[in-house]
């Protein structure tokens, strides 16, 4: 006999087990569908991207050229040299810009030129390419053209460029090279049908295509949200650093620009910063590729990945600003708070400022055990001794006329570690003045650079043979 239940009970097993498969089918559809969304630029179709054209530049990267009005009304500004991309493949720098527009929209060439290429350099009919050597000698190259509405005219010119590469392919100024093609995927809720446009210099190095261009408007200027420090590519929450692995930290900043956009997020033109308030550095800017002709070359130093991403539905922007050890931007190692200031600019030079302050509070692997100073005729001689030195390189030793400071470094060149001298060291100030009365610190490097805590101060007067033991360790921020 059933009971009551039962029934019930096996109802609701067939609903779980139907709406289940119903679950299943749907995402096994939509992990299709978005499979098979095409790439605004692929792997393999970046491996295609120069057929036809790759050797044809000959203007000058640095040099003056025209500046041209726009091939059509530009409704957004979808991507520029800089984004990141990354649809499922190695990331790397967009190659020029992406000019939005209505499908079907034509696409002219204002600065005319010859036909350097037609081609299908992808996969399907969204990617053709129509190329043209200007009189400057910079091939544009414009792609995601609708291959039916490409002209006779330009065919026949291509087919005359072929023939004969020194006097055939010339087109006018203002001539059509086709349309738009209808772009399958929509993109922030709008569809991204756009011509996609690189410039290329001699070497194929990529320029920034705005550079060839009337300037567009823009007023809104981008915004950094965030800068904070990272270690080992990892972003941080806090801004204290207490251990002594100084090399792997760095600092970022989160960053964004609209631009003749709602929605399609950018990165910065260009970055620059002043750290403690010396001159300012600029980081990048984005005249040409980082890499010339190379789109992944540089692409990691840029953007950390992740957070970092760019691709249909997300965009978010990480900026290494480039601090290493020993590298051109040197990150601080020096116990005390540092401070940097961070600018950014878009290509209209509209700019965002920020500023981050953190703190560096690491011990010195140096255990002092004495400090000594006294006068000689050649000068003050100090001396002191360690029972440890951990991974200290060496001594720099500071004097200053007041216990409480300024110091002053008087060595010229770091004071090496003796190992086999037992930890014990002197120094003689020769530079020092009659009559004065001095206080002297210590303070150790390492591969870090000065730890900045200081052993003393030690007071000794000119002139006078004294030798008063005055022994006391602190850490000045």
């Amino acid at each position: 006999m059933r009971k009551p239940n039962q029934g019930l009970n096996q109802l609701v097993q067939i609903f779980l087990v139907l709406s289940l498969v119903i679950l299943m089918g749907f995402q096994t559809i939509s992990a299709s569908a978005k499979a098979t969304e095409p790439p605004e630029e692929s792997s393999q179709d970046r491996a295609g991207i120069q057929t036809g054209s790759a050797g044809l530049a000959w203007g000058d990267p640095d040099g003056p050229h025209s500046v041209y009005a726009w091939s059509f009304t530009v409704v957004q500004m979808g991507h520029v040299i800089q984004s990141y991309q990354d649809y499922g493949g190695a990331p790397y720098f967009h190659h020029g810009i992406d000019m939005l527009a209505d499908n079907g929209t034509d696409v002219y060439t204002r600065s005319g030129g010859q036909v350097v290429n037609i081609e299908n350099y992808g996969h399907s009919e969204l990617y053709w390419e129509v190329a043209i050597l200007d009189a400057e000698g910079y091939v544009w190259q414009y792609h995601h053209i609708a291959q039916p509405s490409i002209p006779d005219a330009i065919h026949q010119a291509y087919q005359d460029w072929q023939a004969d590469h020194e006097n055939g392919g010339f087109i006018l100024p203002d001539s059509k090279l086709g349309e738009i093609v209808y772009w399958p995927v929509k993109s922030f809720e709008y569809r991204f049908n756009h011509i996609h446009l690189n410039i290329l210099a001699d070497g194929d190095v990529y320029l920034n295509p705005l550079e060839f261009h009337t300037l567009l408007p823009d007023t809104q200027a981008p915004a950094i949200e965030k800068t904070g420090l990272m270690n080992n590519n990892s972003l941080l929450t806090g801004d204290i650093i207490t251990e002594p692995q100084i090399p792997t930290y760095g600092l970022y900043i989160h960053a964004g620009d609209l631009f003749l956009s709602p929605v399609y997020t950018l990165p910065p033109y260009k970055i620059a910063f002043s750290l403690d308030g010396e001159d300012w550095t600029t980081v990048w800017e984005f005249h040409t590729f980082p890499g010339g002709s190379n789109d992944t070359l540089l692409v990691d130093d840029f953007f950390i990945a992740p957070p970092t991403c760019g691709d249909y539905y997300f965009r978010e922007f990480y900026i290494d600003l480039g601090f290493t050890l020993l590298g051109e931007r040197r990150f601080p190692s020096q116990n005390g708070s540092h401070t940097i200031e961070v600018q950014v600019w878009d290509y209209s030079q509209n700019s965002d400022l920020d500023s981050y302050t953190w703190t560096v509070n690491h011990p010195s692997s140096v255990v002092y055990t004495g400090l000594t100073a006294e006068y000689t005729p050649a000068g003050n001689l100090i001396h002191w001794n360690t029972s440890s030195e951990g991974d200290a390189l060496g001594f720099n030793l500071y004097r200053s006329e007041s216990p409480a400071g300024p110091k002053t470094k008087i060595n010229t060149s770091l004071i090496p570690r003796q190992p086999l001298k037992a930890g014990q060291y002197s120094y003689t100030d020769a530079s020092a003045v009659l009559g004065r009365e001095y206080w002297y610190w210590l303070d150790d490097e390492d591969a870090y650079g000065p730890t900045g805590v200081f052993y003393g101060p030690q007071r000794v007067q000119t002139g006078r043979m004294n030798h008063l033991p005055i022994l006391q360790k602190f850490t000045e921020n």
